[in-house]
């Protein structure tokens, strides 16, 4: 649907997103609007990347999010990536399935996951009941990491699936060896 610019064809003001090469499909193809790559990419980097959540947490809330938005591009990007962060196999096909055990987490991460599928399926107001949960086990800078990360992999969940992205065959290739590919 968009062509995913090359470092050939990107503008001049977004050449430094190509100087190790073909980037991937998200940074390819906002390369078409120069001030919106120059704007999203540091965000998105500084939103998904560890800061006041650690990088196991980040992975927790990006893989999760991007199941419950039906991103299958980011699904199998960060089913990979949660590998990185030394999520078990079970837990990555945990947190692909509609339904999370509770034993394979922590009490702090089932926390954060529920506040997750809450955040990721319903624009409604959250209760106060289920803020007080989330404040008992999370610093307030911690929430508004959780938050702006959320946010974000929804937004990248949502460009994604429109453009409908291609994963990086790396990727395809450590998903079909696991079986999550599909």
């Amino acid at each position: 649907m968009i062509r995913a610019l090359t470092p050939a064809d990107a503008p001049l003001t977004v050449r430094s997103f190509f100087e190790g090469g073909q980037p991937g499909p998200l940074t390819a193809t906002m390369a078409h609007v120069p001030e919106l790559l120059n704007a999203t990419m540091p965000f998105v980097g500084t939103a998904l990347s560890p800061a006041a959540l650690n990088f196991r947490e980040k992975e927790l809330i990006i893989l999760r999010t991007s199941v419950l938005q039906r991103c299958r591009y980011c699904v199998g990007t960060h089913s990979v990536v949660a590998l990185q962060a030394k999520l078990s196999d079970a837990e990555i096909e945990a947190l692909r399935s509609p339904e999370i055990p509770a034993d394979l987490f922590s009490d702090r991460e089932q926390v954060l996951l529920q506040w997750v599928d809450r955040l990721a399926q319903t624009a409604a107001p959250l209760t106060d009941d289920a803020r007080k949960e989330l404040l008992e086990h999370f610093e307030e800078h911690e929430v508004v990491d959780l938050l702006i990360c959320s946010g974000a992999t929804v937004m990248l969940n949502r460009y994604a699936t429109a453009l409908e992205l291609p994963m990086a065959a790396a990727h395809v290739e450590v998903l079909t060896e696991k079986g999550w590919l599909g």
